[in-house]
């Protein structure tokens, strides 16, 4: 399932649209196994600067044990340098 912050179509930095099954605001209270946050600018800025986005990865998401995309390079640099 894709989500938008905004209602509408959401345009790529090379002009390829997408248009997301629901909006964020409807999925906020919905548990998910994963949440994929895509790169690129500025969309990763718009999603880093999202109090919704935020809420959801600052609260429940931390308290369930998920890891940041900063966690992971963490964690795979640690497994590099045990061994």
């Amino acid at each position: 399932m894709t989500a938008g912050l905004h209602p509408g179509s959401v345009e790529g930095n090379r002009k390829t649209r997408l248009q997301p099954d629901a909006l964020i605001d409807d999925l906020l209270t919905q548990e998910f196994d994963m949440i994929a946050l895509p790169g690129g600018m500025p969309g990763a800025e718009n999603l880093k600067n999202d109090a919704r986005i935020q809420s959801r990865l600052d609260g429940p998401g931390r308290a369930a044990g998920w890891k940041t995309d900063d966690q992971f390079s963490a964690l795979s640099g640690q497994a590099g340098n045990s061994g």
